[in-house]
């Protein structure tokens, strides 16, 4: 019906109504046309909104490539839903779970971790499964599969609600982001949450093109990820790390910026990882000690099955570290709408800068951290710093990693003394909010003083002042930001978190110094008896001379070399000689996550691929270059970090990592700043700042923080991750406001009305 001819008199009848007596014919026909137009309007809504007839067995689920149908020849031309959930349920079979997760909850948090890595393995073997039976190419694996609405098959079924694509009902604009980052994105509220897999740059690369850790071009395994570390990353003369030996320290950068890295990357990532069903602990993955010190067993039995996630690493005949290193495979992830490809990772902490190290990322961990009242975090005593309810080994507010190293310890205490110190100055400017108020709103500074320290102190060391302008990290000096874009997934991706973050191993120094008021050293430690060792910040004065301590203390040199702390004493225990390898960790932890070798982000990032090892030596080096041709088959199997870690930096750009890190890095923190609809510079959301609060938080600095944090420190050097200079980052006294200024609460003050 042509709607805009039927207003006239004449043409009442062909319209098919009749004029009414209270209402001219024209007034009339307007109703009607209105009527109808909703009507349409309506209608079309629901065609839309309304979900397909649930598909049959027989039913194609993916149209198959023309290549598999010249291979199986008139077979199938498709992947019927009934194939998959055939191989599902096969899968399902060998991996679990055994019954679905029962959904919770209109906005449904992340589902336990175990869960996800079970789905996540059957999800993972039915590609496999698929792939077989269909002849699929690592093509199709990647791209084709994920093209299967896995919400009509009986995936779909176990799939958590967290993981709908959609956007849930209540999924709304509040004040306070949620702890576990759903609903952050409201388009997207999967992007950036706890339990989301990591985001890709570029496809996996697995040797079975489904879930197999990578392997040479040639199809032969890879170099052993311990021989790799021996012979080109264990340190060779900067060993003892003595402050004297300037050739192998850092020129510029101090300790802390090596920790506030770790606390940094530690708010942004965690990887799932395997853990033994009985005792919830690392599963034994090496066979038992023979007696002569050999293996790293933790007593199972020789003839049980190992864990199927287990990796073993098999050192080297004569390693003085044994035969085998304990290790497992990460667990298997889910993507949105459990779609189907190849095997994926996950985070278990949201990937926005938040201070989840400090409040955890989930509402449970939060509100066991808290007193409930005052808005105060767990109370630690000014002097002697107990742990109380919890174990001072394993536990640790927010992030139990926070135990890895002292220095992280006493970063992890800083912050919240600074919670707890925000709170009581709130509470006096605001007496009648409550505990959750309190809370929620001094949580919410916190989050914005770690952002805005790491991007405004960390970021343009790392990256160099000038990428950090050209990739949009820069922060405003007033006003707000309107750069906020919902189309930018701000999750993680998996070559940042196995690879690219890691380049702090190379700054780690040999050993942990503390230091006194006035800044001289008062002792040291290997770095080796500084891991998961926590409680010795219980210690009077301890705090103080640790953070001080790596605010003085250069880091070691960025190159292709590790401190042999954590190559072969890492996490060791007090028996033994000799504990993990770092660098071995993470070769072998980026294969089994299918990370691509470092020529691909070469390539990705704009720089020239290194095509022969004459190319390679222009990377990293000729030293370097040799010893990786002695290593690996070819420049195109090199592993990322390592080449990432030895890549030569450019004598302009004033970073400490090399172009193909930086990229990766830079690209991250980017979505990180612009994909998060509560950073702390944007205007215009629920989250957003008062222009005047907003001031305020500009206005905080790390030097500030240890001042405040601290009992009796009594300076500090302007810029705590930079070496101190007598005119570019002297020591400034802490009661000197006007160099280090403390924010103000008066701008949160809420006028009462009677």
């Amino acid at each position: 019906m042509a709607l805009g001819r039927c207003c006239a008199p004449q043409c009442t009848q062909s319209c098919g109504w009749t004029a009414g007596k209270a209402l001219a014919p024209h007034q009339k026909c307007l109703r009607m046309r209105i009527s109808v137009v909703l009507v349409v309007l309506v209608s079309t809504a629901a065609a839309a909104a309304r979900p397909p007839a649930v598909p049959n067995p027989e039913d194609c689920a993916l149209e198959l490539p023309k290549e598999a149908n010249d291979v199986i020849r008139g077979g199938p031309r498709c992947i019927p839903f009934g194939a998959v959930n055939d191989a599902f349920h096969e899968a399902r079979a060998r991996t679990g779970p055994h019954r679905p997760l029962s959904a919770s909850g209109s906005v449904p948090g992340p589902a336990p971790d175990h869960y996800v890595g079970q789905l996540g393995a059957a999800v993972e073997e039915t590609a496999r499964i698929l792939k077989e039976r269909f002849a699929l190419s690592r093509a199709d694996v990647v791209l084709g599969l994920a093209d299967v609405d896995t919400r009509w098959t009986d995936i779909g079924r176990y799939c958590p609600s967290s993981l709908a694509s959609r956007r849930p009902r209540g999924c709304e604009e509040t004040r306070f982001r949620r702890h576990d980052g759903v609903c952050n994105n409201l388009q997207h509220p999967t992007w950036g949450m706890a339990g989301a897999a990591f985001r890709r740059l570029l496809p996996p690369d697995y040797a079975d093109g489904v879930g197999a850790p990578r392997v040479a071009l040639s199809g032969r395994q890879l170099p052993n990820p311990r021989i790799v570390s021996t012979s080109l990353h264990r340190e060779v003369d900067k060993a003892a790390g003595h402050t004297d030996d300037e050739h192998h320290l850092h020129p510029r950068v101090t300790f802390m910026f090596v920790t506030w890295g770790q606390l940094l990357d530690h708010d942004i990532t965690l990887t799932a990882e395997t853990k033994d069903p009985w005792t919830r602990g690392d599963p034994p993955c090496c066979p038992p000690e023979d007696g002569h010190g050999h293996g790293h067993g933790h007593g199972h039995d020789g003839e049980a099955p190992l864990h199927p996630n287990c990796l073993g690493l098999l050192l080297p005949r004569g390693d003085h570290m044994g035969r085998c290193m304990e290790l497992a495979r990460s667990l298997a992830g889910l993507r949105a709408d459990c779609a189907l490809g190849p095997r994926t990772q996950f985070n278990l902490v949201t990937s926005f800068v938040d201070a989840g190290t400090v409040y955890g990322s989930s509402f449970r961990t939060s509100d066991g951290l808290r007193q409930l009242r005052g808005g105060l975090l767990l109370k630690l005593d000014p002097k002697r710093l107990p742990w109380p309810g919890v174990e001072p080994v394993t536990s640790f507010p927010g992030d139990n990693r926070a135990n890895e190293q002292l220095g992280l310890a006493a970063l992890h205490v800083l912050l919240v003394r600074e919670h707890n110190r925000l709170a009581r100055a709130m509470a006096a400017v605001n007496p009648h909010w409550d505990d959750e108020q309190l809370f929620q709103e001094v949580r919410h500074i916190v989050a914005a003083i770690m952002q805005h320290v790491s991007y405004k102190e960390f970021l343009p060391l790392l990256l160099g002042a000038k990428a950090v302008r050209e990739q949009g990290l820069a922060l405003l000096g007033a006003g707000y930001s309107s750069a906020y874009n919902a189309t930018l997934d701000a999750t993680v991706p998996d070559a940042f978190a196995t690879a690219a973050f890691r380049f702090g191993h190379s700054l780690l120094p040999a050993r942990l110094e503390r230091r006194d008021a006035q800044h001289r050293l008062l002792a040291d430690m290997p770095l080796s008896d500084a891991l998961q060792r926590p409680f010795q910040l219980r210690r009077p004065g301890w705090l103080d001379q640790l953070l001080l301590g790596m605010a003085g203390q250069p880091a070691s040199r960025m190159d292709n070399e590790v401190t042999a702390q954590v190559v072969d004493h890492l996490f060791k225990r007090p028996a033994r000689a000799f504990g993990k390898d770092l660098a071995s960790i993470n070769l072998a932890r980026a294969r089994e996550h299918g990370v691509p070798s470092f020529n691909h982000y070469r390539q990705l990032c704009g720089l020239p691929p290194a095509r022969t090892w004459r190319d390679m030596a222009v990377a990293v080096g000729n030293l370097t270059a040799t010893r990786l041709a002695e290593l690996y088959e070819h420049p195109d199997d090199v592993d990322l970090w390592t080449a990432g870690i030895s890549e030569r930096t450019r004598a302009s750009s004033g970073a400490i990592v090399g172009p193909t890190f930086a990229c990766i890095i830079g690209r991250t923190f980017r979505n990180l700043k612009l994909g998060d609809r509560y950073w702390y510079e944007n205007g215009r959301q629920a989250g957003s700042f008062t222009p005047r609060q907003l001031a305020e938080v500009r206005r905080t600095s790390l030097a500030r923080l240890i001042c405040d944090a601290g009992v009796h420190v009594h300076s500090v050097q302007a810029r705590p991750m930079e070496r101190k200079h007598a005119q570019r980052n002297p020591y400034i006294l802490c009661a000197d406001w006007k160099q280090l200024p403390q924010m103000s609460l008066k701008p949160w003050k809420e006028k009462v009305v009677d």
